[in-house]
């Protein structure tokens, strides 16, 4: 046990326990929770290795299991997979099939890939028949929904566009 100050001044005592990576003794809020907890008391149960060794072991698994999940993504999805995402993509030149841009490159690091990452183009389809129409980069995609894929609101942008 060791005794800490919390932010309000008064001393609380803190359990250390030792990481099974890193083998180092730490206070138990270097110690993420599991989302689950303890069926008979119903306290949260805490990862046996420390925070720093869960975002070590992060940053050296994603990239891996990245692939797996857009495939698995694509499929749920849409029906299609890894393969017939790249050959939509080498058909069209790697390029959006509206503006001709690329998805670009990830700025900073975010949930979906690190920074300096390439950004897939999104598969577009019709929410009706789930046809797939091609692959648009995030903002022609988002544009068409916005639009919710009418051709007359997009024939009224396009003639306000002109009158300006």
């Amino acid at each position: 046990m060791l005794e800490v100050k919390n932010p309000k001044g008064s001393l609380i005592q803190e359990d250390m326990f030792v990481c099974t990576r890193c083998k180092k003794e730490k206070r138990s809020s270097e110690y993420y929770f599991r989302t689950e907890r303890r069926k008979k008391s119903g306290l949260q149960i805490r990862y046996s290795h420390c925070k720093e060794c869960h975002k070590a072991e992060r940053r050296t698994s994603y990239p891996r299991h990245r692939k797996r999940e857009m495939n698995w993504r694509l499929r749920t999805k849409y029906g299609i997979g890894m393969d017939e995402y790249n050959l939509l993509l080498k058909a069209q030149g790697g390029t959006c099939m509206i503006c001709g841009n690329g998805g670009g490159i990830r700025k900073k690091g975010s949930r979906n890939g690190e920074a300096g990452t390439p950004i897939p183009l999104n598969v577009d389809h019709d929410h009706e028949t789930g046809k797939i129409r091609g692959l648009l980069c995030l903002h022609c995609n988002t544009g068409l929904g916005h639009f919710k894929d009418s051709i007359d609101v997009i024939k009224n942008v396009i003639k306000y566009l002109e009158e300006q």
